[in-house]
């Protein structure tokens, strides 16, 4: 999903509609609204309807605030959805969403196919296991809380549960990663409680039966009175008159809290200390509470009340302090939406997903828009038929249709079932990462080309052939690309993973400077790499400490006078070239991992005959058909004597000896033959091939990696 600029956040809580609105600010993020628009009847109160309640309260949210254009996320309990946490055994990365499919299947107490579902996997570079969080909510439950949304016009396009969406902020707003020390987030919501632990740069939660209606329950049947008047007494807390009393009947509730926190400690069973719990929500605020668990459990207790990422300037300020410690999770789901979060789980039916990922990429799937209108216009052609010719028997066009609706059914269950498999339960995701390094081969492109540019004076290259063939090839600035490859080499899994691409390039030059390319093909590759090992932006960066010229591969040909070419390495010198096929042998056996782009300029010629054979500089491209004659592979470089010589810029390209048979349309350099090119070298005339290599690390364009050369 591509992240958003700005998003709101929308919590429902049993006593307000809390929301922030975000917007990215570089790496960071912004407030630019929010609102706590509190209920007229505390959610939990007996006999309310709930739903009645909310209405009027997202009813005032919508008509003080602008929401219709801005791209809204939203939370559900983690009371009313499901949570599970695992490991996988070990297995390969490409095998982990078949995995989380099958644990899913197993844990969700539903049927897969009559819930959302979404995961998220915690790998560690000093571990090989990985743990997977599993999240799941019953599409009933999803489509009765979507459906309020809808009536008051917000569509949101981003579902999560509400311990993630408090996980993210508290992590993003903390800067919790790996190396922090791990905390316990303790958030007491009304009718149950969350406890969260953060380690290690990954999340577990639980929830606990204990919530704020325990507390106010509890007042309420001490003095006997209302829980309206119960939930009263418990925000004066401290300061009311009856504050000794309250808390303790208050008391017993505390002690089960307490004893529903040690036991998910003691279950969780990590290694390290877990010395600090952060507290949030209101209920915190009771008098006391912070220090008898921190007491009871022998840890500190501390309650945020504040953001250190965000904050509100003007008028405005006090009353967003204020309600910071009842803001954390729309802040959660706000850093979602505009690409911050930690722990990215969305549970937005698949049609919201499909619907968001069209607007994101409706220019790509224009051609698809075309297909799915005629297919829908020939479905629609052959429904009208068929309802034509199925009127004179009410009965039998009754039966066909039922019919059809349950082929229909049928096929798009087991439709979905595929793409379930194929996409692990994440088919917008699988499509979006389709595009995310489509810029690097042609980015690769240009800067190779820039590199072997800055090896040539800008004059020689307006000269035309006639006027080159009279510069001395000796002082002659000019290279010329021959060939450009890349290997594509991943190394490490996980999140420890990087990917490179090993480049080679094929170069030919005359100049008679034994370290020509060195000072300047590869000092611009190596000043490129310093820009980029300063401010890293993908699609890569060039790593400088792997360039190199290959001095003892470089090989010496020399210009006959029928113009084909000598080559004159010593056998000492080519054989340093061993470890790196011939061009044509290359392009034959890459397979799928190596890109090659041949240029074809300036340095051609006839095909070599056989392997002992370097083709002339300045020979025409060569075209062909069939398994013989006119092979556009360039010429061999394997560096041996020439038995059989070619004429100077010959076009024919025959090395089977069948080309008066090729008489069909196919053979295109017998209907339209392409001109040699002119030479650049006269007779005696000498100049070198050189390869160039030199490897870059892919970069994830979403975050770019530290600079520097490894």
């Amino acid at each position: 999903m591509a992240n958003a600029k700005s998003a709101w956040g929308v919590e429902v809580g049993s006593f307000a509609v809390k929301a922030v609105r975000l917007e990215r600010d570089g790496a960071g993020a912004k407030v630019t609204d929010f609102a706590v628009i509190p209920h007229s009847r505390v959610l939990s109160t007996p006999d309310v309807d709930v739903d009645e309640v909310v209405r009027i309260s997202l009813g005032q949210f919508v008509s003080q605030k602008a929401v219709d254009k801005t791209p809204v996320a939203v939370s559900v309990p983690g009371n009313v959805a499901f949570s599970a946490f695992t490991r996988l055994p070990p297995h390969e990365p490409k095998q982990t969403p078949n995995l989380v499919r099958f644990e899913a299947e197993q844990q969700i107490p539903f049927p897969i196919t009559e819930v959302e579902w979404d995961f998220k996997t915690f790998t560690s570079d000093d571990s090989p296991e990985v743990e997977v969080g599993i999240f799941a909510l019953q599409r009933g439950v999803l489509d009765e809380r979507l459906g309020l949304y809808a009536e008051l016009g917000i569509e949101p396009d981003l579902v999560t549960m509400s311990p993630l969406a408090l996980y993210n902020a508290v992590a993003f707003d903390l800067e919790l990663n790996e190396q922090s020390k791990p905390v316990v987030i303790l958030d007491i919501a009304t009718r149950h409680s969350d406890l969260i632990v953060a380690e290690a740069g990954r999340c577990w939660f639980r929830r606990l039966p204990v919530g704020g209606h325990d507390f106010t329950s509890a007042i309420a049947e001490a003095f006997k009175i209302s829980y309206a008047k119960a939930e009263q007494l418990k925000q004066e807390g401290a300061t009311g008159k009856y504050a000794k009393q309250v808390m303790q009947a208050m008391r017993p509730v505390f002690t089960e809290l307490l004893e529903s926190v040690q036991r998910s400690l003691e279950y969780y069973k990590t290694t390290a200390n877990l010395d600090t719990v952060i507290g949030v929500g209101s209920t915190f605020r009771i008098p006391g509470l912070r220090k008898f668990l921190g007491t009871q459990l022998q840890k500190d207790v501390v309650r945020l009340d504040e953001f250190r990422k965000i904050r509100v300037e003007g008028p405005e300020a006090a009353d967003f302090a204020t309600s910071t410690v009842n803001l954390w999770t729309a802040y959660g789901l706000a850093l979602q939406e505009i690409g911050g979060a930690a722990a990215d789980v969305n549970l937005a039916p698949v049609e919201v997903l499909r619907q968001q990922l069209w607007n994101s990429k409706r220019v790509w799937f224009a051609g698809a828009a075309a297909v799915a209108f005629l297919t829908g216009a020939a479905m629609f052609g052959r429904y009208v038929i068929d309802s034509a010719g199925l009127r004179s028997d009410e009965a039998k066009a009754l039966s066909a249709v039922q019919n059809v609706e349950r082929n229909h059914s049928q096929f798009q269950n087991r439709l979905d079932g595929i793409i379930g498999q194929a996409t692990g339960g994440n088919l917008a995701g699988s499509l979006i990462s389709l595009a995310d390094y489509r810029d690097v081969w042609p980015k690769l492109t240009l800067d190779v080309t820039r590199a072997v540019e800055s090896g040539s004076d800008p004059a020689l290259l307006n000269m035309t052939p006639a006027q080159l063939k009279n510069e001395n090839p000796k002082s002659r600035q000019l290279v010329l690309l021959d060939s450009l490859t890349g290997t594509y080499s991943p190394e490490g899994s996980g999140n420890s993973a990087k990917r490179f691409i090993d480049v080679s390039v094929d170069v030919s030059y005359s100049n008679a400077q034994s370290d020509y390319l060195n000072t300047t093909v590869c000092k611009w590759l190596r000043d490129e790499a310093q820009k980029q090992a300063a401010a890293p932006t993908p699609p890569f960066r060039i790593l400088g400490d792997s360039i190199s010229y290959n001095p003892a591969s470089i090989q010496t040909l020399v210009v006959n006078e029928d113009g084909t070419m000598k080559n004159t390495t010593s056998a000492s010198g080519g054989s340093n070239n061993a470890n790196r096929p011939p061009r044509q042998d290359r392009e034959q056996s890459s397979g799928g991992n190596t890109a090659t782009i041949d240029s074809g300029q300036g340095f051609g010629g006839k095909q070599a005959g056989n392997r002992d054979e370097v083709a002339a500089p300045g020979g025409g491209m060569i075209m062909g058909s069939g398994s013989g004659g006119g092979s556009t592979a360039p010429a061999d470089l394997s560096g041996a004597n020439t038995d059989e010589q070619l004429g100077y810029g010959a076009s024919s390209g025959s090395s089977s000896g069948n080309r008066d048979k090729e008489t069909t349309m196919g053979a295109l350099d017998v209907i339209a033959p392409i001109p040699p090119e002119p030479g650049l070298f006269a007779p005696g005339s000498e100049y070198h091939r050189g390869r160039i290599t030199f490897r870059i690390e892919i970069l994830d364009p979403a975050q770019p990696k530290a600079g520097g050369n490894s």
